[in-house]
C-alpha cells in the first residue's frame, strides 16, 4: 500500500518517529504543503499522478464547539468549505476509534481569530473544529477516487488568542500526533 501524508508544517509531526513505527510493508510519503488552501494547489499533481492507495491529512486545528478541548484528537467525518457565501460539504468514513472524537471540520481561507466568527461557524454550519486545508484535500481525493482520512489535534479555541495558544501548544500537539498516527494507520487497516 502506498500512503501519502499531507501535513501543513514539519512542526506538526515528527516524521522520523512515525516512520520508525510504521514498518508494515507499506510505502509512506510525507509532503509538507504549507498552511492554507492556496498552498495546497501544488499537491494536486502529486495526488493525481502519484498512484497512492490512501491519503491522510494530519495536523492541528482550532475548536469551534465548546464540548471539545485542547489536545483532543479528532477524526473528521464531515468536511465543509465556505467561501463567498457558498457552502460545500463532503462526508467520509471514520475509523471509529472510541478514544478519539469524531466531528465536523470546516476549512476556511484564513485563520479564525475572533469569538463572533467562531460562534457563527459552529452555529450556522454545525462545525466542531476549523482548519485551513482538509476540505481541499478531501475534494481532490474524492475526484481521484482515493480513500481519504484526516486526523487533527486541537491547539486553540479559534478566538483572539488563537495564534498565541496554537504556538504554545504546538510542541505537545506534535508529540500526540506523532504517537497516534501509527495507531490510526492500524485502525484504518482494520476497516
Amino acid at each position: 500500500m502506498r500512503i501519502l501524508f499531507c501535513i501543513a508544517s514539519t512542526r506538526e509531526v515528527n516524521e522520523a518517529k512515525i516512520a520508525t513505527e510504521l514498518r508494515n510493508g507499506s510505502e509512506f510519503v510525507f509532503r509538507y504543503t504549507g498552511v492554507g488552501v492556496k498552498n495546497l494547489r501544488a499537491i494536486k499533481d502529486e495526488i493525481f499522478t502519484g498512484n497512492y492507495d490512501l491519503v491522510i491529512n494530519a495536523g492541528v486545528a482550532g475548536i469551534l464547539n465548546d464540548s471539545f478541548q485542547i489536545f483532543d484528537v479528532v477524526v473528521p467525518y464531515r468536511y465543509i468549505f465556505t467561501f463567498g457565501g457558498e457552502v460545500r460539504e463532503l462526508q467520509f468514513p471514520s475509523p471509529g476509534v472510541k478514544k478519539w472524537k469524531a466531528g465536523c471540520i470546516v476549512t476556511t481561507t484564513r485563520p479564525i481569530a475572533n469569538e463572533c466568527e467562531r460562534q457563527n461557524l459552529w452555529k450556522r454550519l454545525g462545525a466542531d473544529i476549523v482548519d485551513m486545508e482538509s476540505y481541499y484535500l478531501a475534494d481532490l481525493t474524492r475526484k481521484k477516487g482515493i480513500p481519504f482520512y484526516s486526523i487533527k489535534v486541537l491547539t486553540d479555541r479559534a478566538n483572539s488568542t488563537a495564534a498565541v495558544d496554537c504556538f504554545r501548544n504546538l510542541k505537545r500537539a506534535r508529540e500526540i500526533l506523532s504517537d497516534i498516527i501509527p495507531i490510526f494507520i492500524s485502525a484504518i487497516d482494520a476497516i
